[in-house]
């Protein structure tokens, strides 16, 4: 539609002027229902015409723009949004999502210098030495503690533009960065250049000493590394993980690294035994030449068995030897030429009486039995050992009391005649036991409890 206009209403009435005055007056009220009507039109197409018929307008040809530079001005892209163009070029945009601006913001709004602590003020790249290659502004004292927060270049020494204390070892150009709270709390990390490392200190009412921090090669670079100095990782040498851990090869030999270890079936180096799935703690000691060079302690398997240990003396390993625990002190001794090689003590019974066997070679036998009448002499019993002796043991015999019959003549034993109990031992698996009394008047009646002990060697 059209833009209203609003028609003229002709000379307006003057009080200056009375000859007019009348038909001006007049004239005048006669239009000014028209003037209302126009005006309400004018109002309702600002409303509604005019907002409908604004053009969205380009960059170069912005919708609301100066008569004299077309080219500038406020034009909408797209729904929502808001642009301006300045020469046909856009330089901002304003959308419910962002503000986007494409020109330099220059002015009080933005910092001063490359060290400008303004509050409020928007950074520029370069800004305390971020976003920008390297060059930051220079400090002129690393123990001053009214350093704007950020990054500066440190000189080297040489050139006498740094003061101040910087960690002992780095003397050529850095970078430190600033991080301050207020006055009397900063924190500085210093970065040297051209080596490696970097420290760190803390400002609260005076420096603390520079603290060099960790760098990746200050660690081990492998679960075996030996490298002195460097700090160990969980599961180094098997301290801490979870996981198997060979020895260094797989192979558990002398002048690997003190740790812990995993064995399996091709594990090499394990000596008489043969590998398997175990565990396997290593202690070396030197290059092995020392008294003793190494030893391993290897739990060989689950069964109690399995534990074992070993010394290497002077390069050469010495035979695996069982370790005893609870679990296997009790079981079946054996030996070997004299040396033993089962468990450390060994007890039985069967109906000749019961036995202990010492893994150094010591047996004890014992039992209980009655002897029986024999003669008028002598009672009588042949005692079969519950284990063989290697040799004849030496013989105990204790008489109790008597059983049955009528006692003999002569001194008593708990309350009947005296007896006297003697053996002869015939070999190392039996002995004849014999029950006399001074009267020799035994009848077939009688009978004799006897205790029997027995004590000599299995091997």
């Amino acid at each position: 539609m059209a833009r209203p206009t609003i028609a003229d209403i002709g000379p307006a009435p003057s009080l200056s002027d009375p000859a007019t005055f009348p038909a001006r007056a007049d004239a005048t009220l006669g239009k000014l229902g028209q003037l209302v009507a126009e005006i309400n039109e004018a109002t309702r197409w600002l409303e509604q015409d005019f907002a409908g018929e604004l053009a969205n307008g380009t960059a170069l040809a912005p919708a609301i723009r100066a008569k004299a530079d077309t080219d500038t001005g406020l034009y909408f892209p797209a729904l929502d949004q808001l642009a301006a163009a300045v020469a046909g070029v856009r330089r901002w945009l304003l959308s419910s999502a962002a503000f986007q601006i494409d020109v330099p913001i220059t002015g009080t709004a933005v910092t001063q210098s490359a060290t400008d602590t303004t509050a409020g003020r928007l950074l520029k790249v370069g800004d305390f030495g971020l976003g920008n290659k390297f060059t930051p502004s220079s400090i002129a004292n690393l123990d001053a503690t009214d350093n704007a927060g950020g990054w500066y270049r440190v000189e080297s020494i040489a050139s006498g533009n740094t003061a101040g204390t910087r960690p002992a070892g780095f003397t050529d150009i850095g970078a430190v960065m600033v991080v301050r709270y207020d006055s009397t709390r900063t924190t500085q990390i210093f970065y040297p250049m051209g080596q490696q490392g970097s420290a760190i200190r803390h400002y609260n009412g005076g420096w603390s000493a520079w603290e060099v921090l960790l760098q990746s090669g200050d660690k081990t670079q492998s679960a075996t590394d030996t490298t002195a100095g460097r700090l160990l990782k969980v599961g180094d040498f098997g301290l801490g993980g979870t996981g198997s851990l060979p020895p260094p090869g797989n192979a558990a030999i002398e002048g690997i690294p003190t740790g812990y270890y995993t064995t399996d079936a091709v594990t090499t180096g394990t000596g008489e035994l043969s590998p398997g799935n175990g565990l396997l703690w290593h202690l070396q000691r030197g290059t092995g030449t020392g008294n003793p060079g190494a030893l391993q302690i290897w739990q060989r398997g689950s069964t109690a068995d399995g534990f074992v240990s070993r010394l290497a003396q002077s390069g050469v390993w010495g035979k695996w030897q069982r370790l005893f625990k609870s679990d296997n002190i009790l079981g079946t001794v054996s030996q070997s030429a004299g040396v033993p090689t089962g468990a450390i003590i060994e007890r039985g019974s069967n109906g000749n009486g019961e036995y202990v066997r010492l893994a150094d070679g010591t047996q004890i036998c014992w039992h209980y039995a009655l002897a029986v009448w024999g003669s008028s002499s002598a009672l009588a019993y042949n005692w079969i050992m519950p284990a063989a002796f290697s040799v004849r043991p030496n013989i105990q015999l204790t008489p109790l009391h008597y059983l049955d019959g009528a006692a003999p003549s002569g001194g008593t034993w708990n309350g009947s005649p005296v007896v006297s109990a003697y053996s002869r031992t015939t070999a190392a698996t039996s002995c004849n036991v014999y029950v006399s009394n001074p009267s020799n008047n035994w009848v077939s009646t009688d009978k004799v409890p006897l205790h029997f002990a027995a004590i000599g060697r299995w091997y």
